[in-house]
């Protein structure tokens, strides 16, 4: 059995909702490290599902962080939920780069590959559109934490 790694008591984490006909998610994602890059355990949280799916999301988001924390590469736990269809599917609302899954948990699969296992090939949108790029529009984008590009003088 292999050792669990330990978070710190005060970690970084990152909340992304989105939203994937009709119901909410929320997605929290706790990091080994200060820069973000490292992740150690998610939370999930649905809305407007009935509490059998609520229980079964939360313990699956619970088994995965204790996966990653034992060392599991991201590839192989968010694999396991690539391409898995479910009710909870179709146009997602509220992702920069992710606007279509088959199910909550292939949305956060996608989610987690693209932003933090540089998946970009399960991405639908490239990632200049994503968060904390640089806008190659020249437009300011406070949804999407776009910066206007500076100008250099001739």
């Amino acid at each position: 059995m292999s050792m669990r790694l330990e978070l710190p008591p005060r970690r970084e984490s990152i909340t992304q909702k989105a939203k994937i006909a009709g119901c909410t998610l929320y997605l929290t994602v706790g990091f080994f490290d200060e820069e973000r890059t490292l992740p150690g355990e998610i939370f999930l949280t649905l809305d407007n599902a009935g509490s059998k799916e609520r229980i079964l999301v939360d313990a699956l988001a619970r088994m995965t962080s204790l996966a990653l924390q034992r060392g599991a590469p991201l590839e192989e736990a968010m694999g396991q939920w690539l391409g898995m269809k479910g009710e909870v599917c179709g146009s997602v609302q509220g992702d920069h780069r992710i606007k279509h899954c088959q199910s909550a948990l292939d949305y956060v699969a996608r989610h987690m590959l693209v932003y933090y296992g540089q998946r970009d090939d399960l991405a639908h949108l490239p990632p200049a559109h994503g968060l904390g790029a640089t806008s190659t529009c020249g437009v300011e984008c406070q949804s999407c934490l776009h910066e206007k590009p500076r100008r250099e003088r001739l």
